[in-house]
C-alpha cells in the first residue's frame, strides 16, 4: 500500500496548513468560540472559495474528486488549528450518504451546493438509550399519499444549530435492533414541527437535541435499506476524524516540547530532566502510530466493506488511546496552567476527549474488531 501523498495532496496539505497558520490563530479560535456562536461565515466562505469544500464532491457536480484522502488530508491541518467550522458534518456526514445513496436529481441539486459551501448540513444519528448501537434507532417514518413524516427524537447532532439541511436515519419498517428498515431523510432544519435545543459541546462546538413531530422530509435512497450506506459514512467520518485527531495531537505535542524548553526549574530547562523527555517520546510514539494507521483508515475507504470496517474500527480505537494519553500527558507536563482557559493545550486535550466519544469510543471500536474477528 502506497503511503506517500501525490504531488496535487501536498499542495493541497501546504495550503490548508498555511491558511491554519496564517488566520486561525488561537485568538481567532477563542473569537469564534464565544463571541461568534461557534461559527464565523467570512472563515466559512474563504474555506469554500479556496476549495476545500468541494475536494471529495465527484467532478460531474462542480467537485474535485479527489476522494478520501483528501478529507483526510484537510482534517489533519483544521484539526492543528481546532478550527470549529463544521466541514466534518457538511462535507463529509451529510454528503457522502447523499452521493452514495441519492437520485441524479438529488446529487445534482445538493453536490454542487456543499462544493460552493452554500449548503450546511448535520447528521442526524443518536437516540435516547441507544449509545453507539445505532440499530437500536426507534425515530419512526410512515408515509401519507407521497409524503414521508418523522416522529421522534435525536440527541448532540453536530453542528445542527449551523445547519441548513439534516440528514436523518429513521425507521421505515421493522423494529430496534435489527439493521433492515432503516432509512436515510433530508429535512431542511427549519421544516415545521422540527424543535432545536441548542447547546455548547465541551470542546466550544455546537450541537442541537431534535424533536421530530411530523416533519416532513424527502427520502434518500431506497427506503429500508440504508444500513450499508449508514455504515460506510459512519467509516468515513471515523476516517476524518482519525485524520484530525493527528493533527491536535502534532500540535500538542509541538506546543509541549516548546514549553519544556523555555520553562526553568531548579537552574535549568525542563526539557534536560530525563523523565520528562522519556514521557515526551512516548507521545511522539503514540502520534507518529496514529498518523499511520489513520492514513491507513483513509486509504481503505475503498475496500471492501468487512476490511474497511477492521481498519475504521482499529484505527479509531488507536487514536482513542492515543489521543487521551497525549492530551493528559500534555497537560501534566504543563503542570495547573494546562487547564487554564487562556492556554491552548487545554482545549487540545478536550478536543482529543471529544473525537474518542464521536462515533464510538476506544472500548466500543475494541470490541466492534473482537465481533468481527470472531466471525471470520
Amino acid at each position: 500500500m502506497q503511503f506517500t501523498l501525490t504531488d496535487e495532496q501536498h499542495q493541497l496539505r501546504e495550503a490548508v496548513t498555511r491558511f491554519v497558520r496564517d488566520r486561525y490563530t488561537f485568538s481567532a479560535w477563542r473569537r469564534c468560540a464565544r463571541e461568534l456562536d461557534g461559527f464565523d461565515a467570512d472563515t466559512w466562505e474563504r474555506i469554500a472559495s479556496l476549495g476545500w469544500t468541494a475536494a471529495a464532491v465527484p467532478e460531474a457536480y462542480g467537485g474535485l474528486g479527489m476522494g478520501p484522502v483528501a478529507h483526510a488530508v484537510i482534517h489533519e491541518s483544521l484539526g492543528a488549528g481546532l478550527v470549529l467550522e463544521p466541514f466534518w458534518s457538511s462535507a463529509v456526514m451529510w454528503a457522502e450518504p447523499l452521493r452514495l445513496a441519492g437520485t441524479e436529481a438529488q446529487k445534482s441539486t445538493w453536490l454542487p451546493r456543499i462544493a460552493d459551501g452554500s449548503v450546511r448540513g448535520a447528521f442526524a444519528l443518536l437516540e435516547p438509550d441507544t449509545r453507539y448501537d445505532w440499530s437500536a434507532i426507534a425515530c419512526r417514518a410512515r408515509q401519507e399519499n407521497d409524503r414521508w413524516l418523522l416522529q421522534g427524537r435525536k440527541l448532540a447532532v453536530l453542528d445542527a444549530p449551523h445547519a441548513h439541511q439534516l440528514m436523518v436515519v429513521a425507521r421505515s419498517s421493522g423494529s430496534p435492533g435489527e439493521l433492515a428498515g432503516l432509512s436515510l431523510f433530508r429535512v431542511a432544519a427549519d421544516a415545521q414541527g422540527l424543535a432545536r435545543k441548542d447547546f455548547r459541546t465541551v470542546d466550544e462546538r455546537r450541537a442541537s437535541d431534535l424533536s421530530l413531530e411530523s416533519v416532513q422530509a424527502e427520502l434518500v435512497g431506497v427506503a429500508g435499506d440504508a444500513a450499508g450506506v449508514v455504515e460506510h459514512t459512519m467509516d468515513l467520518g471515523i476516517s476524518a476524524l482519525c485524520a484530525e485527531a493527528v493533527g491536535v495531537m502534532a500540535s500538542t505535542v509541538e506546543a509541549t516540547v516548546a514549553y519544556l524548553k523555555t520553562r526553568h526549574q531548579f537552574g535549568r530547562p525542563l526539557a534536560q530532566f530525563q523523565v520528562l523527555r522519556h514521557r515526551v517520546a512516548d507521545m511522539v510514539m503514540a502520534l507518529e502510530q496514529s498518523r499511520s494507521l489513520a492514513m491507513r483508515c483513509a486509504l481503505s475507504m475503498g475496500d471492501l466493506p468487512q476490511e474497511r470496517a477492521r481498519v475504521a474500527a482499529a484505527a479509531k480505537a488507536q487514536i482513542g488511546s492515543a489521543g487521551r494519553f497525549i492530551g493528559e500527558s500534555a497537560v501534566q507536563l504543563h503542570g495547573g496552567i494546562g487547564v487554564t482557559d487562556e492556554l491552548q493545550i487545554g482545549h487540545f486535550m478536550k478536543r482529543l476527549l471529544a473525537i474518542d466519544i464521536l462515533l464510538g469510543d476506544t472500548r466500543h471500536h475494541l470490541a466492534r474488531m473482537a465481533r468481527r474477528e470472531a466471525v471470520l
